[in-house]
């Protein structure tokens, strides 16, 4: 009769206190997304973001170098070939003279002689090298344009090789036509003189060239990101759950950092995963294995948030079942006596008691830790740890074992005697490869297995004990205010 008030106690409480959403909905059965989708580019985008500045900066940096260098200036002169009007004949002479023109500007002999009329150390080759011609044989309008490293330079050359040219080509001829404005067919009139430029030479276009070097170089990281995500298959969103392992998904927890809203959204998201996890079974389980994936961040953090958060309506405590002592470590709980302790006789002296062995980290959150000389110590027998949490469930409503990693071996020793168990997989760290090698690991009975996506865990702080409803902090050498006074 005591057992079956229990079980109406731990299905019923829950849904009272944590909410119609999270109690009742249960695990989900999210559809797989395609792979990869354009919310999964976007989620490797926001990652690493600070990956595609760099990239786009880079490129930015290196197109500004190559085109970079003194500011250009270009002066332009206009010459008309030929009269203003006259026959068809003297036209089409003109348009044709102007285009010879054009080449006998950049010819040896006048580029000399513009050289020489300058004074001022400037050499054929540089000549050579910045002054284009160009001519139009139907508008007989010839056009030449000098680059040079000022304003005043570039005109001063545009001048002297207009000057120059003028000389070169001037020849005797017969007396111009009436209506041809004073020159024959093969004079020349200067239409635009040339000036000194008011702004360089194509920073605007330099400008657009950086501009397209940073898109680039922002794409192309981008890219290379989305196809290394794209080969290790990384979990970044709880719909990537569903697409690793066929498990229920329980949820995505956030990280808890400040006070504010991020610290509001990410307790929101731990009430909904602490009611899918205790809706897996049928009844609620009683004991919840948390384990995560090989090579990954234990499981003490994602443990000890499900457990304040259920610890709010429930009677809770958190086991240690990690070889590496994680949530020992993590609640600075070292050297004292825990589990190991309880689930192993001690030849030198009396046994130890699992009242003495739990701190009180709250009035329904008790912690057990690992015990014994901490990380490293062997397997604790199953038939132990089924006493141990036997014990426990008297007077807990629930019982979560943090298994550590999959490869540790911790948590396939719990599997067996769990209620249920979490597949705890690190976002953007884990893969769905390994996810599901994981939950086929711990799928070894009849408990049903569900998956949580969990926060990197890299730069999470040490876990400190909450404040809430009177929690009051212990350090690892302190003893515990009070412990659970029906364990025995």
């Amino acid at each position: 009769m005591a057992g079956l008030r229990a079980q109406r106690h731990i299905a019923t409480r829950p849904a009272r206190k944590l909410g119609a959403v999270s109690a009742r909905v249960g695990p989900v059965a999210l559809q797989r997304p395609e792979y990869p989708d354009l919310a999964r580019v976007l989620s490797v985008a926001r990652r690493r973001l600070w990956v595609i500045l760099l990239a786009g900066l880079a490129f930015a940096a290196l197109t500004r170098v190559a085109v970079g260098g003194p500011a250009s200036y270009q002066a332009e002169t206009t010459i008309l070939v030929g009269p203003v009007g006259g026959t068809y004949q003297d036209l089409r002479a003109s348009g044709q003279q102007a285009e010879t023109y054009a080449q006998l500007a950049t010819a040896g002999p006048v580029l000399v002689e513009t050289a020489r009329r300058l004074g001022t150390g400037v050499t054929v080759a540089d000549l050579r090298r910045h002054i284009t011609a160009s001519a139009d044989d139907v508008t007989r309008l010839l056009t030449l344009t000098v680059t040079a490293q000022s304003p005043r330079q570039a005109a001063a050359i545009a001048r002297a090789l207009t000057q120059e040219l003028r000389v070169f080509t001037r020849a005797p001829s017969s007396a111009p036509p009436a209506d041809s404005g004073g020159l024959t067919a093969h004079g020349m009139r200067v239409v635009n003189p040339p000036q000194p430029p008011s702004s360089a030479f194509g920073t605007l276009s330099h400008n657009a060239l950086v501009g397209l070097a940073f898109f680039a170089g922002a794409l192309f990281a981008l890219a290379l990101l989305v196809v290394r995500d794209a080969a290790k298959r990384r979990l970044l969103r709880e719909e990537d759950l569903a697409t690793a392992s066929p498990a229920p998904v329980l949820g995505a927890l956030a990280p808890r950092r400040g006070r504010g809203r991020g610290r509001a959204r990410a307790d929101r998201a731990a009430h909904v995963v602490a009611g899918r996890m205790l809706a897996l079974g049928a009844p609620p389980p009683a004991t919840v294995l948390t384990v995560a994936a090989p090579d990954g961040e234990g499981t003490a953090d994602v443990a000890l948030h499900l457990a304040e958060t259920l610890a709010q309506d429930l009677r809770v405590v958190v086991v240690d079942g990690s070889p590496t002592a994680d949530l020992t470590t993590a609640a600075r709980l070292a050297g004292r006596p825990g589990l190991v302790d309880v689930a192993t006789a001690n030849p030198g002296g009396p046994p130890t008691v699992l009242a003495d062995a739990l701190v009180q980290r709250g009035p329904q959150l008790s912690i057990l830790p690992r015990g014994g000389s901490g990380a490293g110590e062997a397997a604790i027998d199953a038939r132990e740890a089924r006493r141990v949490l036997a014990r426990l469930q008297r007077s807990a409503d629930v019982v979560i074992v943090a298994g550590g990693t999959v490869d540790e071996g911790g948590a396939l020793q719990w599997a067996p005697v769990a209620d249920s168990i979490a597949a705890v997989a690190r976002r953007g760290r884990t893969t769905m490869d390994e996810l599901a090698a994981t939950v086929d690991a711990v799928a070894v009975g009849e408990a049903p297995v569900g998956t949580i996506l969990a926060p990197d865990g890299r730069r999470r702080r040490r876990w400190t004990p909450g404040r809430r409803r009177g929690a009051t902090a212990s350090t690892g050498s302190s003893r515990p205010e009070a412990a659970p006074a029906a364990v025995t």
